[in-house]
């Protein structure tokens, strides 16, 4: 079972720091593959690091539970994503707008940089909503490919 939950964490955060990165980068108005690639290799980093430390998995059965429903259930998927979603994009979202920011900062004249304040809620808005389509979507996809991998590797 820890093999799953690895392998989840990985794929879970490959995933979602890809599609995060870029959306993030394509916001930003200066799409450049090297603010991608960074934006991308620091935010999956972010994810690994929350998901072997913060036990996701738990999280979720246990809100599952709170709200009456089996985490395996359609409303407990519903759910399991929003979990997630509000654990991993925060974190994520704001470290990559610090870092865009600031490396901004380093390229530009002070007074065209906009501030946290300005970038941070809207990128919070669009992120939480497509970090929570796309765990929504490959969560159940990835879950049912490990357990199906499990399976074929067992006598």
């Amino acid at each position: 079972m820890r093999a799953i939950v690895i392998k989840m964490a990985i794929l879970m955060g490959f995933t979602v720091s890809f599609v995060l990165s870029l959306v993030g980068t394509l916001m930003s108005g200066h799409f450049t593959v090297a603010s991608w690639a960074l934006s991308f290799v620091v935010s999956f980093i972010i994810s690994l690091i929350l998901g072997f430390i913060v036990p996701t998995r738990k999280l979720c059965a246990f809100v599952c539970e709170k709200v009456g429903t089996k985490p395996e259930s359609r409303k407990g998927n519903l759910i399991s994503s929003l979990v997630s979603d509000l654990i991993y994009t925060p974190i994520i979202t704001t470290s990559m707008v610090l870092i865009m920011l600031n490396n901004a900062a380093k390229h530009a004249p002070a007074s065209s940089v906009p501030s946290v304040g300005k970038v941070l809620p809207m990128s919070l808005i669009v992120s939480l909503v497509v970090g929570y389509i796309v765990i929504l979507v490959v969560q159940p996809l990835f879950l049912k490919m490990l357990l199906r991998n499990i399976k074929k590797t067992m006598p």
